[in-house]
């Protein structure tokens, strides 16, 4: 005679003439007795987290490694997430990284718990309804993917961003200042066939800056002048004292 039991993957047929694992020796061979004895540990915790129930599980202990590693994956989901926005919050605000703990683990808390629903909501779904559920609970995994991975890309990516950044800003600091140059020649003759809309610098033209030379220019003739009377009556002076 056999018996349905429902699992994590639907039902599962058991024979009820096999005898049961618990009236037997724990060095008896597993794979003939169901259910098996019950797993303890980080492996059973991590099923828990997707929902997995252990005395169901039991009826086919074969399902274990699978289920822990999907466990295993939300854990690591929550760590990195955790990661991203310590990150993320550090390069907003300024300050040091370990600072901000608190809220990478309250992060990493509400991932993990939301993670957890996604998959856990899918077990016992038949095939017909699940596609009805796959759709919202894909779009909400991607936008929980790219919040996670955006601010550690920018990280990884930091320096390289930073330089292509700096790059650019130096190509454009040159192409300006040749179009300033180009645009305003010293001789001052207007620029011919250029573009020089927005470039065109108003100093007034070079005959004031000429015409400000030559004064400069005619007052230090006329300063070094009185400088070499006065120098001349000082060295008539000094015979004069002797």
């Amino acid at each position: 005679m056999t018996t349905e039991v429902g699992g994590p993957r639907g039902s599962t047929a058991v024979d009820e003439r096999l005898p049961v694992r618990s009236s037997l020796p724990n060095d008896a061979p597993v794979g003939l007795y169901r259910p098996v004895a019950p797993a303890y540990g980080v492996g059973r915790w991590l099923r828990g987290l997707v929902g997995v129930k252990e005395d169901i599980l039991d009826w086919a202990p074969e399902e274990r490694p699978r289920y822990t590693k999907l466990g295993a994956i939300v854990v690591n989901t929550g760590i990195m997430a955790a990661l991203s926005m310590m990150v993320a919050v550090s390069t907003v605000s300024g300050g040091a990284w370990w600072i901000f703990v608190p809220v990478g683990l309250l992060w990493a808390y509400l991932i993990v718990t939301l993670d957890s629903w996604l998959i856990a909501s899918m077990h016992g779904v038949v095939h017909g309804a699940k596609a009805w559920l796959v759709v919202p609970r894909l779009l909400i995994s991607l936008v929980l993917g790219a919040t996670i991975a955006e601010p550690l890309v920018l990280l990884v990516f930091h320096q390289s961003v930073s330089n292509e950044i700096a790059e650019h800003r130096k190509r454009e600091v040159e192409g300006y200042e040749g179009r300033l140059k180009e645009c305003n020649p010293v001789t001052g003759a207007p620029p011919a066939g250029l573009d020089c809309a927005g470039y065109l610098v108003n100093v007034g033209g070079v005959r004031p800056l000429e015409q400000e030379l030559a004064e400069t220019t005619g007052l230090r003739d006329t300063a070094r002048t009185e400088l070499d009377g006065l120098q001349g009556r000082l060295e008539e002076l000094e015979r004069l004292a002797r």
